[in-house]
């Protein structure tokens, strides 16, 4: 007996759906920045739940807010073709 095709519709979906959901590893966060390089005051506001998982990673990964936003800024502006010329 054949098996009913919406039942193999739904099998068919929840593999594709355990496929996707394969867990990436985590990139690891850079060494701290050097102190005595000049900085610039950034003041800016943020939506309370960005903070809180800026909060939350900073916990977790025993990473500071300075250079969480240094290493995202430099990373998200280099993804659109802004590099900095010395960067490492």
């Amino acid at each position: 007996m054949a098996e009913n095709p919406v039942v193999q519709r739904r099998i068919a979906e929840r593999r594709d759906e355990a496929d996707r959901h394969v867990p990436t590893p985590k990139p690891a966060m850079p060494a701290r920045r050097p102190r005595g390089v000049p900085r610039s005051q950034l003041n800016t506001r943020v939506r309370h739940d960005i903070n809180a998982l800026l909060a939350r990673f900073v916990t977790e990964q025993s990473a500071t807010v300075q250079d969480t936003v240094d290493m995202a800024l430099q990373e998200f502006l280099a993804a659109r073709g802004y590099h900095l010329e010395n960067a490492a």
